[in-house]
């Protein structure tokens, strides 16, 4: 964990040193948006530029890292933190990443896709685009009303890592999520659920 000045001298550092896709979202007093990387910045749906003076929270990831940057109000400086399995595993004390990922799932439905962007819709708290790769608009995922009468959702990966205490107790002490997104329907979360309870499936 270190501290910087601003959240852009943090982010630079950290897509300098992951070149590929990174995806993530910056929390702001009045707005919160989802962003993704050109590979040296930051832009929201639309190709707009990434703001991110005033950001209080900013979370970036790929699919081997995920940097954090937090503003602390106490100290009027920003810190900022970068988990990998070598960060967490490294220093020792137990700790082993765990072969099975954990998911949840974002809040709202498909309602299209756009450009690599896909808008989530719910009732409670509006629309969100949100970033995701290898959806073709014309497949019938984007249209929420498709012939199947099937509704689509985005899932979000993370990998967790567990420690071992003495006496053998283990617990999850970090987690850190992973991209890309992935889309995925309704029948096939209720299929997952499913096979966790054990429950027997009707095709």
């Amino acid at each position: 964990m270190s501290d910087t000045a601003t959240s852009g001298e943090a982010v630079e550092q950290f897509l300098l040193a992951r070149p590929g896709s990174v995806i993530g979202w910056v929390l702001m007093p009045r707005e919160a948006y989802w962003v993704r990387s050109d590979g040296s910045h930051l832009f929201k749906y639309g190709g707009e530029a990434c703001r991110l003076d005033g950001a209080f929270e900013i979370r970036l990831f790929d699919s081997e890292a995920e940097f954090r940057w937090w503003w602390v109000p106490e100290s009027q400086t920003g810190r900022h933190a970068t988990i990998t399995d070598a960060s967490v595993t490294g220093g020792g004390g137990f700790i082993a990443r765990l072969k099975q990922c954990s998911n949840q799932l974002l809040w709202g439905r498909v309602a299209c896709v756009e450009d690599e962007w896909v808008r989530l819709d719910e009732p409670r708290i509006g629309h969100l685009w949100v970033p995701i790769t290898g959806v073709d608009p014309a497949c019938g995922q984007c249209d929420p009303e498709d012939s199947k009468g099937e509704s689509w959702h985005v899932r979000l990966w993370s990998v967790e890592y567990e420690r071992q205490f003495h006496y053998g107790n283990r617990a999850v002490c970090e987690a850190r999520m992973v991209a890309p997104l992935e889309l995925v329907s309704e029948k096939r979360i209720r299929v997952s659920s499913d096979a966790v309870a054990g429950k027997e499936t009707q095709p």
